[in-house]
C-alpha cells in the first residue's frame, strides 16, 4: 500500500463512516495506482526517419499559391483603407456650400379683407351726439363704458399695427375680430342710454 493509502488508513479512525466505504475508497486508490504504473510501462513508438524528413520538407517548402492569396488580401485591404480615408478627407474638408431655398406661399383673399373699420362711422356718430348733447353722456355708467370702448380701440389700433399691410396672421386677425365684437356690444349699450 502506498504512503497516501497509509495516511487514509490512519485518518479512517477519526471518522465514523462504515467500513465498506473505507474499503471501496482504498480499492479505488489501488486501481488508480495500478493504472499509473501501467501507463509508465507502455511502449514508446519512434516514427521512422522518413516521416520526420517528409514533415520537415513540407514545413520548409514554399507554396506560392497561398502567398499570392495572402498578398492579394493585403493589397485589397490596403486599397479599402486608402479609399475610406480619401472619402473621409473629401467630406470632412469639403467647403460648406450655402444652400438658398425659397418657397411661394399663397395667402387667402379672405384674410386680407380689412372689414374691421366698416363700423367706424357708428362710433364717430356716437362722438358727434356727445358733442352736440353733452348732458346725455355725463352719466357715470356711460363714462365707464366710454373708457372701456377707448381701451378696446387702443388695443385694436395696436393689433392693426402688428398686422401691417399683409394681414396674414390668423391668430392676430381672430383677436382683432374679438375686439371688434366687444366694441360693437359696448356701442349698443351706449346707444341704449341715449
Amino acid at each position: 500500500m502506498s504512503e497516501k493509502n497509509q495516511n487514509i488508513k490512519l485518518d479512517k479512525n477519526r471518522f465514523s463512516a462504515p467500513e465498506t466505504v473505507w474499503q471501496k475508497l482504498e480499492n479505488s486508490l489501488n486501481e488508480a495506482n495500478k493504472l499509473k504504473a501501467g501507463l509508465n510501462n507502455l511502449p514508446v513508438y519512434n516514427a521512422p526517419e522518413t516521416v520526420w524528413v517528409k514533415i520537415e520538407s513540407d514545413l520548409t517548402e514554399k507554396r506560392p499559391g497561398k502567398l499570392i492569396k495572402l498578398g492579394t488580401f493585403r493589397i485589397a485591404a490596403a486599397i479599402l483603407v486608402l479609399l475610406g480615408a480619401g472619402v473621409w478627407i473629401y467630406f470632412s474638408l469639403a467647403e460648406e456650400t450655402e444652400l438658398i431655398s425659397y418657397s411661394t406661399e399663397f395667402v387667402s383673399g379672405e384674410l386680407q379683407i380689412n372689414d374691421w373699420d366698416e363700423e367706424e362711422s357708428a362710433f364717430l356718430m356716437l362722438d358727434q351726439i356727445c358733442i352736440e348733447k353733452p348732458f346725455l353722456c355725463e352719466d357715470a355708467e356711460f363714462q365707464l363704458l366710454r373708457r372701456s370702448l377707448n381701451d378696446l380701440t387702443e388695443g385694436k389700433n395696436a393689433l392693426k399695427n402688428s398686422l401691417g399691410e399683409i394681414n396674414t396672421d390668423p391668430d392676430l386677425i381672430a383677436q382683432l375680430a374679438k375686439i371688434e365684437m366687444e366694441r360693437t356690444n359696448i356701442l349698443k349699450e351706449m346707444l341704449a342710454y341715449l
